[in-house]
């Protein structure tokens, strides 16, 4: 589900009209009937999902606040010294039933400064890599990728290229069933 981060504002919608997703108001007698359908549907849904939202987000909460106690009472208990907040655990259940996990991922942010970097890289590596090896220039500009949706950060390293028996354990699970499926 995608919400916005922005102020909703309601404006007087008109009788017979409906507001599209441009903020246009079109009259309902000239919207799909399955389009009226999706748009029922998806606003039955959105307040469970809201409610179901931020159940989660007050999970989380407590979630991390008991591992974060339970690892200060760990290191205190025998006298370790933790480094930062960002170090990842796996917690069994006694029985080994349950396990939850904490892991944290660094995200990374293309701003306009990275981006202007980029290009003047890329212009560097254009006339500094004339007569390269196709395989050379490939590497050296997969550094400067953003990842996409379906795009692992690991496909995108060096390592990757390299190893071409570890490549197929490192592409997305939807990849390698295309790939079996076309063997």
């Amino acid at each position: 589900m995608s919400t916005s981060n922005q102020q909703e504002t309601f404006i007087k919608v008109p009788e017979g009209m409906r507001v599209n997703a441009d903020g246009h108001f079109v009259p309902e007698a000239s919207i799909r009937e399955q389009d009226l359908l999706r748009d029922q549907v998806v606003m039955a849904l959105v307040p469970e999902a809201l409610s179901l939202s931020r159940d989660m987000a007050a999970y989380k909460a407590k979630a991390l606040n008991d591992i974060s106690d339970l690892i200060e009472i760990a290191a205190d208990r025998y006298g370790a010294k933790l480094g930062g907040k960002k170090g990842n655990v796996s917690l069994l259940s006694y029985d080994g039933r349950y396990k939850i996990q904490r892991t944290y991922r660094e995200v990374v942010a293309f701003t306009e400064e990275i981006e202007a970097a980029k290009a003047l890289i890329d212009s560097c590596l254009v006339r500094w890599s004339e007569g390269a090896n196709a395989n050379i220039r490939t590497v050296v500009s997969q550094a400067f990728r953003k990842k996409s949706k379906w795009r692992n950060q690991h496909r995108q390293s060096a390592g990757s290229y390299a190893h071409g028996d570890r490549r197929r354990r490192m592409e997305p699970r939807h990849e390698r069933i295309e790939r079996r499926a076309q063997i």
